[in-house]
């Protein structure tokens, strides 16, 4: 057997020998792991951004060429020359399927009227044989004199004169304006929608020659501007002055003057609230029309808050009027009311409601003072009364019944006075007083009885057909 001796500095070399390839090893791990590892670290610092827009630059400028005070005219395939692009600046594709022209202008000789737009970009694209231009920057449309759009971004579609906006647009004509969040019309036909906060402003004359400032709002409308028509869902109110109407929808025919407003109606201004299902509203004439509706449980009603002293809670008073059909004229402050009118009149004892008294009848014929003795509340506005006299009356035909706490009466028509409460009774006529249990008492009858309510009694006028003091109901 042969024996190998190791000298000290064998030993020492073969030691060195295995602890550089230790960290020869280590080392290149540790290089791999940088190599895995830092791009990861330096991508978060690095403007990613700028190198893809950088490199799509580049990419543009090897397919594209630029040129200035660019001028494109677009002719038909019948040679009909339909279109004019304009433009300070003009990068083209070399494909020509694309060009993004600065200061745009372009002329349409397709749309009748001429239509012309501008925006401070436009990027003019073929896909499929279908061209669009997508405009940017302060864009105006304008077709002849008839209307004008206002935008921040607009799309067009030429082959279909279609325009879309994704963005809050204005839309003018000579009498109305109309803007929302999202917008799309055909220049061809003039219909369009627009969604989201739509605003629809209107100034209009009345019959008596004032200009009215008409503003609508809702979530959704759809408009025709050659017929004048709009129609507006979701949240809709029409405001004007000091009228306010809301409901779930509203058709509004600008042609005719004609609003109708359906579901949820409340018509709310200084002289009267008005609660239906449907509404018909004449804007110019300021004629308010509604009808009970064959499908609808809610009867029509208007309500009225008022002081008989201005100032005095303790004068204060609530009229409710009922009926199938009511009619209410703003401007010349009328109301008429048919098919089982009923008006109760409420008052203050104390801090509690009360009933005064409650007239039915078959017709009623109002007419209203707007007056400083009106005030607004929850409950709304129902004032007889006119302009002229301050003496506020309310007409009362067939079938007529007066029910109160202390007297009734009944007869073919009633006069009702507001300022002072009283009242004629006339034709088959017949009035009475209640006694605590609610019993009839001192019963007069003729062919007319006037009430006095401030000393509480009636008189006969005329010759007295009965006269006498009893029980019964």
């Amino acid at each position: 057997m042969k024996q190998v001796i190791e000298t000290d500095k064998q030993v020492v070399l073969r030691t060195l020998n295995r602890e550089l390839v230790g960290t020869l090893i280590m080392m290149r791990v540790v290089g791999l792991l940088l190599i895995l590892i830092l791009p990861l670290i330096l991508y978060q610092y690095i403007d990613t951004d700028s190198i893809k827009s950088e490199l799509t630059r580049i990419k543009e400028d090897l397919n594209t060429f630029t040129l200035d005070g660019v001028s494109i005219r677009e002719f038909d395939s019948s040679g009909v020359h339909v279109a004019t692009i304009e433009g300070s600046r003009a990068l083209v594709s070399k494909d020509f399927k694309k060009t993004t022209i600065l200061d745009i202008r372009v002329i349409d000789h397709r749309l009748s009227p001429e239509g012309i737009l501008t925006a401070r970009k436009g990027i003019r694209s073929i896909t499929r044989k279908v061209e669009q231009l997508n405009f940017s920057g302060n864009v105006n449309l304008v077709q002849g004199g008839e209307s004008s759009l206002f935008t921040e971004k607009l799309y067009y579609y030429p082959q279909e004169s279609i325009v879309e906006s994704p963005v809050n647009a204005t839309l003018k004509t000579t009498a109305t304006t109309i803007c929302g969040d999202v917008l799309q019309t055909s220049l061809a036909t003039k219909r369009g929608t627009v969604r989201g906060n739509v605003v629809i402003e209107r100034v209009i004359e009345s019959v008596n020659k004032d200009f009215r400032q008409i503003v609508i709002t809702g979530q959704y409308c759809s408009f025709d501007l050659d017929r004048n028509y709009f129609s507006v869902k979701g949240q809709v109110t029409v405001s004007e002055k000091e009228m306010k109407l809301t409901c779930n929808f509203l058709e509004y025919n600008m042609s005719t003057d004609i609003c109708l407003a359906k579901g949820a109606v409340a018509a709310t201004d200084p002289e009267v609230i008005l609660r239906c299902s449907d509404l018909k509203y004449n804007v110019s004439a300021g004629i308010v029309d509604i009808s009970a509706s064959p499908s609808s449980a809610t009867t029509p009603s208007a309500s009225r808050t008022s002081f008989r002293v201005p100032g005095d809670m303790s004068t204060w008073q609530l009229t409710e009027l009922h009926a199938k059909h009511i009619v209410h004229n703003r401007l010349a402050g009328i109301m008429d009311a048919s098919k089982d009118v009923k008006v109760v009149r409420w008052g203050l004892n104390g801090e509690e409601l009360h009933r005064d008294f409650m007239i039915s009848s078959d017709h009623l014929h109002s007419v209203f003072q707007t007056g400083k003795t009106s005030v607004s509340s929850s409950r709304g506005t129902f004032a007889p009364g006119t302009k002229k006299t301050g003496q506020g009356r309310s007409i009362f035909q067939g079938n007529v019944h007066i029910l109160s706490d202390t007297v009734g009466a009944s007869g073919n028509k009633s006069v009702f006075y507001e300022a002072t409460r009283n009242f004629y009774v006339i034709g088959n006529a017949s009035a009475w007083e209640y006694t605590e249990k609610r019993e009839k008492t001192n019963i007069v009858s003729g062919a007319k009885i006037f009430h006095d309510s401030r000393r509480k009694r009636n008189i006969v006028i005329g010759s007295v057909s009965g006269l006498f003091s009893g029980g019964g109901e």
